[in-house]
């Protein structure tokens, strides 16, 4: 690991262990703990694997939208990763003539070291391993996104097989749990950490 004056540390693949949860993702392997007026920032880290060596980061923008205005019958409970489901429902939506606006809300993201297709709808198994840090996550997450998370509620990218979608919530005032797809809540898109 390197630090320079400015807070940036740059982590080599060899070094993921460094990698924590809450850290600022500046891209390119270079991460902040804190971050200066000017500092873009690429995701906040939200997933450490490890075992896969791969760490993922949640992306510095939020909408609230609906997930199929009609229905996609593509359960997707079998695929743990997000990256994968996203691409698997966008594929059928695109053969059914569907649309499907939080998936595609993720696959459209562009920003600070973000290109077009590279983000992605968490999977249930995503979503449920950031709610273990949820706190140092979303600290990190409000400084650079400026969204309140007090009635934060997120769709995932997994379709049961009664065609309902898991949605995590990080708020006292809703439950987690399967809803409809017709629904409106909250879109967050996820992206692989590039070391």
């Amino acid at each position: 690991m390197i630090m320079n004056n400015s807070n940036e540390f740059i982590l080599r693949p060899e070094e993921l262990s460094a990698a924590e949860i809450g850290l600022f993702d500046l891209g390119n392997g270079k991460f902040a703990k804190k971050l200066s007026a000017k500092t873009a920032v690429r995701s906040v880290v939200a997933i450490v694997d490890e075992e896969q060596h791969v760490a993922y980061g949640l992306c510095p923008t939020y909408q609230m939208m609906c997930w199929c205005p009609t229905c996609l019958g593509t359960p997707t409970l079998h695929i743990t990763s997000g990256m994968e489901a996203t691409r698997l429902l966008l594929d059928e939506a695109k053969e059914k003539g569907l649309e499907l606006p939080a998936a595609e809300f993720c696959a459209n993201y562009e920003g600070f070291g973000v290109e077009k297709g590279e983000a992605f709808l968490l999977s249930k198994t995503e979503m449920r391993r950031i709610t273990i840090s949820s706190e140092r996550i979303f600290a990190a997450w409000r400084q650079v996104s400026k969204q309140s998370t007090d009635w934060l509620a997120l769709f995932t990218s997994t379709v049961n097989n009664d065609y309902c979608i898991w949605s995590e919530s990080f708020s006292t005032m809703m439950v987690s749990g399967w809803k409809y797809q017709c629904r409106t809540l909250g879109v967050v898109p996820m992206v692989k950490i590039k070391f």
